[in-house]
């Protein structure tokens, strides 16, 4: 519900971004995806925010995995570690 309304709000403070990446890891993968839909619309794209997702790369979820993937794809990534967890995570989805 929360997520619902911060869909209509046309900014979203550092403050929320901070809470809500705190809680990535507990967030089911519906709930993940829209969060982080919510980080795309809003262009969320801080170092913080993307370590955090980039952790969920390990997740034995793979719906989880998948979508922590599609988030950090679609930003130009230049951190040396993400673009090794993301190479690590295509090398695993192809065993």
């Amino acid at each position: 519900l929360i997520i619902e309304k911060l869909w209509e709000a046309p900014t979203i403070s550092q403050e929320v971004i901070d809470m809500s990446r705190d809680v990535l890891k507990e967030l089911n993968g519906e709930q993940l995806g829209y969060l982080l839909e919510l980080y795309h619309q809003h262009a969320v794209e801080d170092t913080k925010t993307r370590n955090a997702v980039a952790e969920l790369l390990c997740s034995d979820n793979r719906f989880i995995s998948q979508k922590a993937y599609n988030y950090l794809i679609h930003i130009q990534e230049n951190d040396k570690d993400i673009v090794h967890e993301l190479k690590k995570y295509e090398q695993t989805e192809k065993e």
